[in-house]
């Protein structure tokens, strides 16, 4: 749809590990990358209880280019797990929704 570059790297070690490892990215400098390692020794659940997969999109492109993308993935991610996505720093912390996702229309760079 947006020109992306797909890759679905996920594997399964029977008895050992089960990864999901998926990636998209445009030539232009976006990447989203979704990983989640479920392992065996911990009965398969998350490294994180109540965590959940965690989507980070990364951009070496102006704020204009790559804040509709974000607004087009929250809004599908929204869709199928209605109030379960949330903001976090890259330490973890929780952060309120950022202002461009609140109300996209009113937003622009």
């Amino acid at each position: 749809m947006h020109d992306w570059s797909f890759r679905n790297a996920s594997k399964v070690e029977p008895g050992v590990l089960k990864a999901l490892y998926l990636s998209l990215c445009t030539d232009g400098g976006l990447l989203i990358r979704v990983t989640e390692q479920r392992w065996a020794a911990r009965d398969y659940t998350t490294a994180i209880p109540g965590r959940g997969v965690e989507v980070p999109l990364y951009a070496t492109l102006p704020g204009v280019a790559w804040r509709p993308v974000a607004i087009e993935v929250v809004g599908i991610l929204e869709s199928h797990w209605p109030e379960r996505v949330r903001f976090r720093r890259v330490d973890g912390e929780l952060l309120a929704r950022p202002d461009f996702l609140r109300d996209p229309a009113a937003h622009v760079e």
